[in-house]
């Protein structure tokens, strides 16, 4: 039971301290308490800086970390997501 109330402790915050609504991909235990990875659908900030009139969405993967107490310790943008079905994008050398 326990990783489900980390679960809902991590998509409540998003919801109630960021406004936002997504998706749990992963969820891990660790030393310290939780990470939870939160699928988010936003709207390119960068698309509508540019003026771009049609509505162009990003899926980003916010990561937040939980004590045991599952108190948030941190949240964080890690990264955009490809869009679905996009093909993957190349490898930095």
């Amino acid at each position: 039971m326990r990783i489900e109330e980390a679960r809902g402790t991590a998509v409540r915050f998003l919801k109630d301290v960021l406004g936002k609504e997504g998706v749990v991909v992963e969820t891990s235990r660790t030393p310290e308490g939780w990470e939870v990875g939160i699928e988010v659908a936003e709207e390119s900030e960068y698309m509508k800086a540019l003026g771009v009139r049609a509505r162009v969405v990003d899926r980003n993967l916010y990561e937040l970390k939980l004590s045991d107490a599952l108190e948030v310790l941190s949240y964080e943008l890690k990264r955009p997501l490809e869009p679905r079905g996009a093909p993957p994008a190349p490898k930095r050398a």
